[in-house]
């Protein structure tokens, strides 16, 4: 009987073990505040979008969208713009950023890429 005992404290124990490891309410955070970030991110990219159409992002020079871009970086997010391959900023600091979104616009004479990222 004592082994029985034993055998099923043992299961129970290890049971208890798995179900702590998979309901990990860290690991649930950091996920909520990635959701939170990528969400931010995707705001950011959609209000900038909102903002200046595509017939301004088709006919822009380079550095006019890269100047409209200056304003709506922050501590908390930030937007770069590629146009044909070359970026507004050729070596954007992100390791801060847990959040991103982008978006592609490809037009007959140009492609336009646009990403974003938030805390």
């Amino acid at each position: 009987m004592r082994i029985i005992d034993i055998a099923a404290a043992t299961s129970f124990a290890l049971l208890s073990l798995a179900v702590i490891i998979t309901l990990n309410p860290l690991d649930v955070r950091r996920q909520t505040q990635s959701l939170v970030a990528d969400s931010l991110a995707t705001a950011t990219l959609l209000s900038y979008l909102t903002s200046h159409d595509l017939h301004y992002l088709a006919t822009s020079d380079l550095s006019q969208i890269c100047e409209s871009i200056a304003t709506w970086n922050n501590p908390s997010r930030a937007l770069d713009i590629a146009v044909n391959g070359i970026p507004c900023n050729p070596s954007p600091e992100r390791g801060g950023y847990s959040g991103h979104s982008e978006f592609t616009i490809l037009l007959p004479e140009r492609s336009v890429e646009v990403d974003a990222w938030a805390r």
